[in-house]
């Protein structure tokens, strides 16, 4: 990053390295603080899908109980309570990810027009 900012002030001018500068530094701060917030709804989704999963080795494994006692209803709204928690889960952590997707976009598209209004604007004063 010193390489680049140090060609960039030399090459062009200080506004253009100061500009990726705070491009980086807002797109590195904005990637961990979304990422600290998704850690949540990841973790949920793996638990979720943890106690589906658990659920349905535990009733195939024993199939032969469950049927016995006549608990297949039972077992089977276990399961369906787990995996609606998982497709809670699922939907929180895409619509997180797209968020996360979205604003590293926005700030990637912004820092870049600013660098293209800086160069036009170079073009116009002839520099």
């Amino acid at each position: 990053m010193a390489l680049v900012t140090f060609i960039m002030m030399k090459a062009l001018n200080v506004w253009f390295a100061l500009t990726t500068i705070a491009m980086v530094v807002a797109y590195i701060w904005f990637t961990f603080a979304i990422t600290r917030w998704r850690i949540q709804f990841r973790r949920i989704m793996n638990e979720s899908d943890t106690d589906a999963n658990t659920k349905a080795v535990d009733s195939l494994l024993n199939y032969e109980t469950v049927k016995y006692f006549n608990n297949e209803k039972h077992e089977t709204r276990r399961f369906d309570v787990s995996m609606e928690k998982y497709a809670k889960a699922s939907i929180q952590t895409q619509i997180s990810l797209s968020v996360l997707n979205t604003g590293q976009a926005l700030i990637v598209a912004l820092g870049l027009m600013i660098v293209m209004g800086l160069s036009a604007y170079g073009v116009r004063t002839a520099r």
